[in-house]
């Protein structure tokens, strides 16, 4: 089965922005250093296709994520919404700029 996977996308034509979405990382693999490789796979993707940032959004009490993307140079922008398939939660958006080295190729 599957170890890690994420995903990114353009999630405005008009944008240079790219979206980070869908990371996960089974059990047996987290603190591995994987959620840092897949990241940085789409920090590089991005870099790449020439955006200039890299958002996010991650539920608000999913600690270990939130704490991986601030490792991963991103940062809370303030703005939050209700999770659409569960408005019990809610996500919070992060960014990072993509010009630059990322942390892991400094």
């Amino acid at each position: 089965g599957a170890v890690g996977i994420v995903g990114g996308f353009r999630p405005d034509p008009e944008s240079g922005d790219r979206q980070l979405y869908g990371l996960w990382v089974a059990p047996p693999a987290r603190g591995t250093g994987l959620g840092e490789i897949l990241v940085e796979s789409i920090i590089a993707w991005a870099a790449e296709v020439g955006a200039r940032r890299l958002i996010l959004w991650v539920t608000e009490i999913n600690e270990p994520a939130v704490e991986l993307y601030q490792r991963m140079g991103f940062a809370r922008t303030g703005l939050r919404q209700t999770l659409p398939w569960d408005d019990r939660l809610t996500e919070i958006e992060m960014v990072r700029e993509v010009t630059g080295s990322s942390p892991l190729l400094r």
